[in-house]
């Protein structure tokens, strides 16, 4: 996954938990609590084995517990039943993605847009799948077509800047991380993609200044400095035929 998809995971679902009690699986998938999504769910299909809404929170909470093989069943049980259930085509796609059977999993994901054309999620989710198969400008029209939509959507300048990066658009990245940082002050990341936006635009004074001022932010996760994620980002940058003059000068100034 990429490191936008995971901050987006953040943004998206941040939320408070209910009290345990009356707590329902979606309350607790919001809450970002999964197994306790998939202990909820579990014990509502226990009782209601057709309720599709039960699973569903299931699928999509055992996909982030890595349990794929169990994700993509409960999507495909409610596809059966409700072949026109854009959120479970969606779900299927994210959990074949993170299979990593990307050309299933948009697909799937697709036969969701159908449905859904709109939907900024499912968008984002085509954009994150494109761009983990290197086909850098079909992500970008996703991604833009996003901002577009929603330009509030959370994480989507830090989609944008990336991806931009990629596709070597220096200006293109700086402009998306500026209203990233606008929009979102806290999240590190626009501040790191405004630092490779300097670094590609071969301004490369700027680009120290700011790599240095990113060295020891802490990213969304709260654990990662940035001076361990801008190697990493540069790494995928690498292994997708993109460089930039300077790269390994600023990996060596980021170990002083």
């Amino acid at each position: 996954m990429s490191r936008s998809a995971v901050a987006l995971l953040f943004f998206a679902l941040a939320g408070q938990a209910s009290d345990p009690a009356s707590e329902s699986p979606g309350q607790a998938l919001k809450a970002r609590r999964w197994s306790d999504a998939v202990r909820l769910a579990d014990a509502t299909l226990a009782g209601a084995p057709a309720d599709a809404e039960a699973r569903l929170v299931r699928g999509y909470a055992r996909a982030r517990l890595k349990d794929y093989a169990g994700s993509l069943a409960d999507f495909t049980t409610v596809l059966g039943g409700r072949p026109d259930e854009a959120r479970a085509w969606h779900g299927a796609g994210k959990t074949l993605r993170m299979m990593g059977d990307l050309p299933a999993g948009l697909a799937a994901n697709d036969r969701a847009l159908v449905l859904a054309p709109d939907e900024p999620d499912y968008l984002v989710e085509r954009g994150v799948n494109l761009f983990n198969a290197h086909r850098f400008a079909a992500s970008s029209a996703a991604f833009e077509r996003v901002h577009h939509l929603a330009p509030g959507y959370a994480g989507i300048n830090a989609y944008r800047a990336e991806v931009f990066l990629f596709l070597r658009d220096a200006a293109g990245a700086e402009a998306a991380a500026r209203e990233g940082l606008e929009r979102e002050p806290s999240y590190g990341i626009h501040r790191i993609n405004l630092a490779h936006a300097a670094l590609f635009a071969g301004q490369m004074a700027k680009a120290r200044e700011l790599y240095l001022a990113c060295a020891d932010l802490i990213d969304m996760d709260g654990v990662t400095p940035g001076r361990e994620l801008v190697p990493l980002d540069f790494a995928k940058m690498r292994a997708a035929g993109v460089e930039a003059p300077g790269m390994a000068e600023i990996e060596a100034l980021l170990k002083r």
